[in-house]
């Protein structure tokens, strides 16, 4: 003897109590009663969140053995126990949000402890921590650059902060120094722009600087400055024709 399934059937499908929570004209839908727990494991904080899913619904014909179903609790009945299961699984839901918070915030703490304790840490207490190899290390390349220049000083060890980088030396701002050099009262690049602008080539040039005992001078700058004489695009020393002709007969003789 048959029978056709209603909403809030009770029946046990595959082994497992279900109930039919939908029916239209082509299926019946059951849905089970028992919920499955499940743990999740966050990947971020690597906690363990337990919570109980519903299970797969099945698709079952609307007729089947009177002995097959084993309680009808109606409608009604149905209404209240998807709003009941509704409401525990928003509950559950946020509570394991909760619980995932509770977790993140617990290590941003510790690891932002960590970070204030390692940056204060005092030298004996980065050697606990297994810190001090940086330390020794830089004592070691401070003695390795003593020996090397010949004394067995090692700079002190810095406490607390890193020692000051000693400050290079300043140029030399003397009379002797290549930019104040001077030629006929004129500076060295205003000569050379005079020079180009007189025919006189980087090569020539630089014979002439060398017998006025000028060495200072690279030779791509002087090129450039005997360039810019040539194309008139920077001013030149204003040499007499004398100081000119003193000057070329400075040019080696090839």
């Amino acid at each position: 003897m048959t029978t056709y399934l209603r909403l809030g059937d009770v029946l046990r499908h595959d082994g497992q109590l279900m109930v039919v929570d939908y029916i239209n004209d082509s299926r019946v839908r059951l849905l089970p009663l028992e919920r499955t727990v499940r743990v999740v494991k966050d990947r971020l904080s690597g906690a363990e969140v337990t919570f109980s899913a519903s299970g797969q619904h099945r698709n079952v014909a609307a007729q089947v053995e009177v002995e097959t179903v084993l309680e009808r609790r109606g409608e009604q009945w149905l209404n209240n126990f998807l709003a009941d299961r509704a409401s525990s699984r928003r509950a559950k839901s946020a509570d394991a949000q909760q619980q995932l918070t509770n977790e993140g915030n617990i290590m941003a703490r510790k690891s932002k402890k960590s970070g204030l304790e390692t940056a204060t840490a005092t030298p004996r207490k980065r050697a606990r921590g297994g810190l001090a190899a940086d330390v020794l290390n830089a004592r070691d390349a401070e003695a390795a650059k003593a020996a090397d220049a010949g004394t067995d000083e090692v700079a002190p060890k810095a406490k607390g902060r890193k020692a000051k980088a000693a400050k290079a030396p300043k140029a030399d701002k003397s009379p002797g120094a290549g930019h104040m050099e001077k030629i006929c009262g004129h500076s060295v690049c205003s000569v050379l722009r005079r020079l180009g602008a007189e025919g006189v080539t980087a090569k020539q040039a630089t014979g002439i600087l060398a017998a006025k005992g000028i060495t200072t001078m690279p030779p791509a700058s002087l090129a450039v400055q005997v360039g810019f004489g040539r194309t008139g695009k920077r001013p030149a020393a204003e040499l007499t024709k004398d100081e000119v002709k003193e000057l070329k007969a400075l040019i080696p003789v090839e």
